[in-house]
């Protein structure tokens, strides 16, 4: 009899799972810029050792999520003005460009899956995480289909920088804002009818207004 071996290819190691949900908890607000994350806390409420903790951290310094300071711990970066204007400028030079195209070649499937999520978020602003995946999926859809590899790879990098900073409005202040919510999902919406109609001209001058307005939002949130 043959072995039957388990396929693991898809399967994160502790590691990584501890990497991947520390950095949600940024992401989504839950971990303050400036705050300490203490080593300790974060093994006993995961019930692991320090170990993958540690090694968590030192991935996420390299991300530039977290600051290891010596002899004092790991705190969440802070993110300045220029942070915000240096992602601003990388996106709005890249995504507007990606997006024009590959119009042609963005499954209607998908255009229409994707609406019904951020028609979902209109419903339920209050809904972070879900507002979170349909804002990454609209923005994964300007590059995801390009037929040149290297523009991919390029955005998947700067997608994946952006994410520190990129829902600061929505969480930075008391809780979840709905408003910013709301007015970034019609925004989103207006680019997926622009999407549909497959005009990449106006599309990539919707994806740019929309960009030029998140850094104003930004902006605001750490003033």
């Amino acid at each position: 009899m043959e072995p039957v071996l388990q396929d693991l290819s898809h399967t994160l190691s502790l590691k990584d799972q501890v990497y991947e949900n520390i950095k949600k908890q940024i992401v989504i607000g839950n971990f303050k810029p400036g705050s300490r994350l203490i080593e300790d806390n974060i093994a006993k409420a995961m019930n692991i050792s320090r170990a993958p903790v540690r090694e968590a951290l030192n991935h996420l310094e390299r991300d530039r999520f977290v600051q290891l300071v010596p002899r004092k711990g790991a705190y969440v970066t802070q993110v300045t003005q220029q942070d915000i204007v240096d992602n601003t400028e990388m996106r709005i030079l890249m995504e507007p460009y990606a997006a024009r195209y590959s119009i042609n070649d963005i499954p209607e499937c998908m255009i229409q899956e994707i609406e019904k999520k951020l028609l979902y978020v209109l419903e339920h602003p209050d809904d972070i995480e879900n507002y979170i995946e349909s804002d990454i999926a609209v923005h994964a859809l300007f590059y995801k289909y390009s037929s040149n590899r290297l523009l991919v790879n390029v955005l998947d990098n700067l997608i994946d920088y952006s994410l520190r900073i990129r829902y600061l409005p929505e969480t930075m202040k008391n809780g979840v804002d709905i408003n910013v919510i709301v007015i970034a999902t019609r925004e989103h919406l207006k680019i997926i009818e622009m999407m549909k109609l497959r005009d990449g001209a106006h599309l990539s001058d919707l994806i740019k207004k929309h960009l030029q307005n998140a850094e104003k939002r930004t902006e605001m949130s750490i003033i």
